[in-house]
């Protein structure tokens, strides 16, 4: 009986297994269920440009007006020019209507020459209609002038009187005026006998050492060079003095002859002072204002080798040497002189 019943119940059993099978059959599955998408989640900060922005208005900007002139003048002086200020002649103005010459450039080939070598200038411009090169003199007045193209090449020979020769180009178009200049450097030959020497100058040749005779007068001194036969006189009064009568000083040929007297009795020296004799003495009595002015004589004559030196040009700066060593520089046509260094030694 109990086998009966357990088999009954495990009949049973499967037919509720089966009918669950077709239960679970017909169920739909898990693919087949509509998705529900879920609403997203805003968890960063939105940023300030996103909350409540009003939308920017935009300015009427107001029209400029803009004039157009009959034509643009560039200027010929500014940052980039190659005009300086005092490069502008007179001719210039800023209230000249019109183009104003322009030059590219000026310059020299080689920039450094001796004295008697050759140089060449080379130049280019625009809007000029005429063109000039001038020497520049070492006191700053107006040499010698070339008329030239406005644009070309130029030879010049180096004077050497001065250690930097200055050249000037100018071009003009009748209206306006532009100039520009140029440097070339003079290299000395040769060195000079005393120390220091003159940064300024070159000499034109070896110092020369001559035969001569000094005396010392009251007011100035007299001096002979033997190898010219002539006489240097100085007045003291013309270095301190700039109002001091003229010239500083003076060079003539010596008149005094071998079998001429040698001094004129006429003239009494007051006690402890001297009539110059021979050539000085001449100088001294027949030169007009010279007595006066340099006083007697104070010393008897000394003779002594003088070493002297000259400048390069026409109107030369001379060199020499005293008695005492010292060296005396001569500026030309009488302006001035003045003691300028010693004798270098061997």
């Amino acid at each position: 009986m109990q086998q009966i019943k357990l088999s009954v119940l495990c009949f049973a059993l499967m037919l509720s297994v089966s009918g669950c099978a077709d239960l679970i059959g017909e169920m739909p599955t898990i693919a087949a269920l509509p998705t529900l998408t879920p609403s997203p989640v805003f968890t960063n900060t939105p940023a300030i440009s996103e909350l409540n922005t009003p939308t920017p208005i935009t300015p009427t900007l107001t029209p400029t007006i803009t004039l157009t002139l009959p034509y643009t003048s560039t200027p010929l002086i500014h940052a980039s020019s190659t005009l300086s200020q005092d490069e502008m002649t007179g001719g210039y103005s800023d209230t000249v209507a019109g183009p104003k010459p322009r030059i590219g450039y000026f310059v020299a080939f080689p920039a450094e020459a001796g004295p008697g070598e050759s140089v060449l200038l080379f130049w280019s411009s625009d809007g000029g209609t005429s063109a000039s090169i001038t020497r520049i003199n070492s006191d700053g007045s107006r040499g010698r002038a070339w008329q030239v193209d406005t644009e070309g090449s130029l030879t010049v020979t180096l004077r050497g009187d001065a250690r930097h020769e200055e050249y000037m180009l100018s071009v003009t178009n009748g209206i306006a005026t532009v100039q520009k200049h140029t440097l070339v450097t003079v290299t000395c030959k040769v060195g000079w006998f005393f120390q220091p020497p003159p940064e300024e100058y070159c000499p034109a040749a070896e110092p020369v050492s001559v035969q001569a005779s000094a005396q010392e007068f009251e007011r100035g001194r007299m001096f002979w060079l033997g190898d010219t036969n002539q006489i240097i006189v100085l007045f003291n009064d013309a270095p301190q003095d700039p109002n001091a009568a003229k010239p500083a000083w003076l060079m003539v040929a010596n008149p005094w002859a071998e079998g001429m007297p040698e001094d004129d009795p006429s003239y009494v020296p007051p006690e402890g002072l001297k009539q110059p004799r021979r050539g000085f003495g001449l100088v001294w009595r027949d030169t007009s204002g010279l007595a006066d002015r340099i006083g007697w004589a104070i010393n008897d004559e000394v003779p002594f080798n003088m070493t002297y030196q000259k400048t390069p040009g026409d109107k030369p700066r001379l060199f020499f040497s005293d008695y005492l060593g010292k060296t005396i520089a001569l500026e030309p046509d009488g302006k001035s002189w003045l003691s300028v260094g010693a004798v270098a030694g061997p």
